[in-house]
Parts: structure tokens; C-alpha cells; sequence
């Protein structure tokens, strides 16, 4: 199974470049000689979660071929989202908020709503634990991933290593996944970087800012210029395997960020 990752385009008109970075990056998903299976962005799709940004976005990734799916970042809203995409895209809101199941897969994938719409930071309320651990309980035998914008570990190279509103906010969630011994990998956002974290015993990671202007890490002067994004390949026997991509028609990864 292969899955495409995006994340942090933050599109708007004043910036016109980040349009076109998402555009290059869905372009090149769509040309991998290896087809995906699905593409998820990670969150942060606008920067000013305006009705028009949202539909320039939309617009944009209407041309993937394969399915795609979105979550919110601490820069969306979760009204104009529900208006620019239908239930296909973002799932059906859990009281008000916006996670999921992607269904449809041999691995089971999960998109989580870590949105504090007062904050930049990353939270899980009550609400969002509860329907967390209904879905997990659901199938306690399929390996299973979930998607979501904030990092529930350090990122040790950003200026802002925990990126979460509290540390028991991370511990919650970190007792309900021990319960769960079929999840595997967590897959985030927000830190506009590649890295790698753990939660507990689980691998997690952080891709780079489709938005060049906002991006951080070092990638080398051949992609200075160039979208990234991620390629992660699922293997039953031996797990995942994490490709940074260059949006630039290249099949080679500009380099492999991790494996199990």
C-alpha cells in the first residue's frame, strides 16, 4: 500500500506561489511511476480558512487521481471546511468535529481533529478521546495509522519542540494507544519539517511545508526551490517505509526519512 502525504500549503491570494507548490506536488503524485493509493493533507490547507482559499484549494486537489482526504490545522476553521469539502473528503462530523475513518484499505487509517480554534497549539478534548478509542475499539486486529496536524512528540529541531497544549493532554493519548497493540505509526504536520518522534513505542513523524516561503530544514540546493512531500509505503511483513519527494517529476526521493 502506498500512501501520498501533504501538508501546511497554506494557500491564500497573497501569496500566489503556495498555490502553485500544491499544484506541483498533486501533479507529481499523480505521475509517480508506482501509483498511490491515497493522498491525506495533514492540515494547515489555508492560511486565512476563507470561503475563496478553501475553493482554491479544492480546486486543486479535485485533479489527484486517486482518493484524497483532509484534516484540519490550527490555520483552518472547521465551517468553511464542512462547506468546501463533502463528507468523502473530510468524513462525517463527530460532534462537531472533524475526524474519521478512512475506510476501504487493508491498513486501517485514522484521521484525528487536534484543532483548538482559540490556539495554535494542539489538543484532544474529552469528546475527541472518546470517539479516539470507539473507533480503535472497533477492530482490534487490522494494523492501524492515524493522521493528524500536531506532533504528540518533541520535534528537538524546532524553535518550539512540543507543539501540544499540555503534557497530560499527550499522556492520554499515549494510554489510550498502549491499549491497542495493532497501531503502528502516527503521521503529522504543523512543524513545516521533516523529523521523527515516538509516542510511547510508536513511530511518528512531521513532513515539510508544502509553502516554500514557511518551510524549515535543511533538504540541499537541488530542492531549495522545490515542493516536498512524502511517500510512505506499507509493507505487511515489514511496515512502513517514509520517502521525502521532490515535486519535480523525479521518481527518486530526495531521501528516506525513515523505516520500522
Amino acid at each position: 500500500m502506498i500512501i501520498a502525504q501533504i501538508s501546511d500549503s497554506h494557500v491564500t491570494p497573497g501569496h500566489p506561489g503556495r498555490a502553485d507548490a500544491l499544484a506541483a506536488c498533486v501533479q507529481d503524485i499523480n505521475s509517480q511511476p508506482e501509483s498511490v493509493d491515497l493522498v491525506v493533507h495533514t492540515g494547515d490547507l489555508v492560511h486565512d480558512a476563507t470561503a475563496s482559499e478553501y475553493e482554491t484549494v479544492s480546486h486543486i486537489l479535485e485533479r489527484l487521481e486517486k482518493p484524497w482526504f483532509v484534516i484540519p490545522g490550527n490555520r483552518d476553521r472547521r465551517a468553511p471546511m464542512t462547506k468546501a469539502f463533502s463528507t468523502d473528503r473530510l468524513g462525517a462530523s463527530e460532534d462537531g468535529f472533524l475526524q474519521y475513518e478512512i475506510p476501504g484499505f487493508p491498513l486501517r487509517l485514522i484521521a484525528l481533529d487536534t484543532l483548538d480554534e482559540t490556539a495554535k497549539l494542539g489538543t484532544l478534548c474529552d469528546v475527541r478521546f472518546a470517539h479516539l478509542k470507539t473507533m480503535l475499539a472497533e477492530d482490534k486486529n487490522t494494523p492501524t495509522a492515524i493522521f493528524m496536524h500536531h506532533p504528540p512528540y518533541d520535534v528537538v529541531e524546532s524553535d518550539f519542540p512540543f507543539q501540544f497544549d499540555s503534557r497530560q493532554t499527550v499522556e492520554r493519548f499515549d494510554q489510550i494507544l498502549k491499549s491497542y497493540p495493532n497501531f503502528i505509526r502516527i503521521f503529522c504536520g504543523h512543524s513545516h519539517r521533516a523529523s521523527e518522534g515516538r509516542i510511547g513505542s510508536i513511530q511518528a513523524s512531521t513532513i515539510p511545508s508544502i509553502a516554500l516561503d514557511l518551510r524549515w530544514g535543511f533538504y540541499g540546493d537541488e530542492v531549495a526551490k522545490t515542493p516536498l512531500y512524502q511517500i510512505h509505503r506499507y509493507d505487511p511483513k515489514a511496515g512502513f517505509v517514509t520517502c521525502l519527494q521532490a515535486a519535480n517529476g523525479s521518481a527518486q526521493a530526495v531521501q528516506t526519512v525513515s523505516a520500522p
